[in-house]
């Protein structure tokens, strides 16, 4: 990319975003960034609402089989409101549902949404 491919109209200055785009992630990399930072969206919308990761789990364990329908997940997800697109959501679903045995282990919830082993070692509840 040339330096007059980033000045769009002239000017003598460099566009911002022009600049940066050929240093984006591309294809895979730029779905698994977006992931990274949508699972955080949910991460902190989950802490704020719950408190625990333990209490977001059996809130959203409404049947208590300890184990969450992906559906109902889904649905929680949509009714939290964080401007996520609904294919994301999905998409984050899916890739919550390790097995794809159609349920959100309290395992798979806890390693996609739970605590950070480093910042938290002695507790599994707390973020």
């Amino acid at each position: 990319m040339q330096r007059s491919d980033m000045d769009f109209v002239a000017t003598g200055m460099l566009d911002f975003n022009a600049f940066f785009k050929p240093y984006e992630p591309q294809g895979e990399e730029k779905v698994k960034a977006s992931k990274g930072f949508i699972e955080d969206i949910v991460r902190e919308a989950l802490q704020e609402k719950y408190h625990l990761a333990h209490t977001a789990f059996r809130a959203l364990d409404r049947k208590s089989l300890l184990k969450i329908p992906v559906r109902e997940f889904s649905l929680a997800l949509k009714r939290l409101h964080l401007g996520i697109p609904d294919e994301m959501i999905e998409m984050l679903v899916k890739s919550t549902d390790a097995d794809k045995d159609g349920f959100i282990q309290y395992k798979e919830f806890m390693e996609k949404f739970g605590p950070n082993r480093k910042s938290a070692p002695s507790s599994d509840e707390a973020w």
